[in-house]
């Protein structure tokens, strides 16, 4: 939603006589001047280059899975370990995709040159609540998925026992390389 609110407003700065312009402005609340300073910057730059990275990553955690891959924790049929692709790098590679994702979309939504940004919404009592409210809900999810990485390698060495132990021993990573 933010996204939709920032292109128009862009689309309705880069044509000031249009007749929708000051009734687009207007009812997002915002002055002429603010909308000027919605713009594309480096913060926004890392921020799409994040989310399309993690999304990117996750694409190739659900190929590379394919009918394994499950949103809930689950050993089907004929299951087998999957150690190839992003699998090889890290052990619950669509978890850092995800999060990567997410730390990106913060960056577009909350950096400088953002609607929220622009239109003064985050210096207020409310917009402090948002991104206070933001904040929680990364760390709460990150959280989430950092202990599910746990349940999933547990679940993973009783199913698949040495096999498991010898990709683990191979891929000794959870989320990010060299670091967790």
């Amino acid at each position: 939603m933010n996204g939709l609110g920032e292109a128009m407003l862009i689309l309705a700065h880069t044509a000031p006589y249009h007749s929708s312009t000051d009734g687009i402005i207007s009812t997002l609340g915002l002055s002429p001047n603010s909308v000027a300073s919605i713009r594309i910057n480096p913060s926004f730059l890392l921020g799409t280059l994040m989310t399309s990275l993690g999304a990117y990553i996750r694409h190739v955690c659900y190929r590379t899975l394919g009918r394994f891959y499950t949103f809930e924790l689950s050993i089907r049929g004929e299951h087998q370990l999957v150690t190839g692709g992003p699998y090889s790098v890290v052990r619950h590679p669509a978890y850092t995709g995800g999060i990567l994702a997410t730390i990106g979309i913060h960056f577009c939504i909350f950096g400088p040159g953002s609607l929220l940004r622009a239109s003064g919404i985050l210096d207020s009592e409310v917009g402090k609540i948002i991104t206070g409210g933001a904040v929680l809900h990364f760390i709460f999810n990150t959280a989430l998925r950092v202990h599910r990485t746990i349940e999933e390698d547990r679940v993973l060495r009783q199913q698949f026992g040495e096999r498991w132990k010898q990709w683990a021993a191979r891929v000794q990573y959870r989320l990010v390389p060299y670091v967790f």
